[in-house]
């Protein structure tokens, strides 16, 4: 699995993106009855928080699909996305959790739909550091929750870029960070000032965990991988109810 999400109207629900077997997904929470609903390597997936019909699949490189009918059927969802634009193989995309019709998807700029992808604006400038081989590339998004005009971005290239106005402005904040592939950005859930940033290896050969923590919206950071085994952090999410809990894998 590269990808995991859940039906937040019914947890049962679970959905995944796997490795060369495409978007899978089960109904009741069973091992016995998944079944794939979209093709190619699968990667995020998200379902509507307000309406579990409505579903996003995506493919390699960016690839992506919105279900109406339940994931029965997909039509393509990248209308207004530059097609010459370069992607990351898991091409990151985020619906805004303050406003289902709101989602947020990467390539070397930070895109936005309002109208739940029926067409996409670009918000951003290039985030990255040009066209280098292999890198060059968003690879992850965050919205805040208690503020939707503060977004979150990082790339494959080392970049960590804020914007607190809904992307007419934009800060890079990494200048400290460490020159590597970054894997997640997440704000927290209760403070729009706080939030993480986790790195892995790839392309360095370099196992070091990396996570990082700003509390000023990435004026400062702090390194908080402490005792965690030398390997690389790929997946990271906070607690919504204990923010102090931190989940790495």
């Amino acid at each position: 699995f590269y990808e995991i999400g859940i039906d937040k109207t019914n947890p049962l629900r679970l959905y995944g993106g796997t490795q060369d077997n495409g978007t899978n997904r089960t109904t009741t929470g069973s091992v016995s009855d998944w079944e794939s609903i979209y093709g190619g390597d699968g990667f995020y997936v998200i379902v509507d928080y307000t309406n579990p019909n409505v579903i996003y699949a995506e493919s390699q490189n960016g690839g992506f699909g919105k279900s109406s009918d339940g994931g029965i059927s997909f039509d393509d969802a990248t209308a207004g996305i530059n097609p010459s634009e370069k992607r990351n193989w898991s091409t990151p995309v985020v619906m805004d959790p303050n406003n289902n019709n709101v989602l947020y998807f990467g390539t070397n700029k930070v895109y936005r739909t309002t109208n739940a992808a029926a067409n996409w604006t670009a918000i951003s400038p290039d985030l990255t550091n040009g066209n280098q081989p292999r890198l060059g590339t968003v690879t992850t998004i965050d919205v805040s929750i208690t503020n939707p005009n503060m977004i979150i971005a990082g790339t494959d290239d080392a970049n960590v870029w804020i914007t607190s106005n809904s992307g007419t402005n934009w800060t890079k904040v990494s200048a400290t960070l460490p020159y590597r592939w970054i894997t997640r950005v997440a704000i927290d859930p209760l403070n729009e000032n706080i939030s993480y940033v986790t790195f892995n290896g790839l392309k360095w050969r370099d196992p070091q965990p990396h996570i990082f923590r700003t509390t000023n919206k990435g004026q400062t950071w702090s390194d908080i991988s402490n005792n965690l085994p030398d390997a690389p952090v790929n997946a990271f999410a906070i607690d919504p109810l204990r923010t102090n809990v931190l989940f790495a894998g």
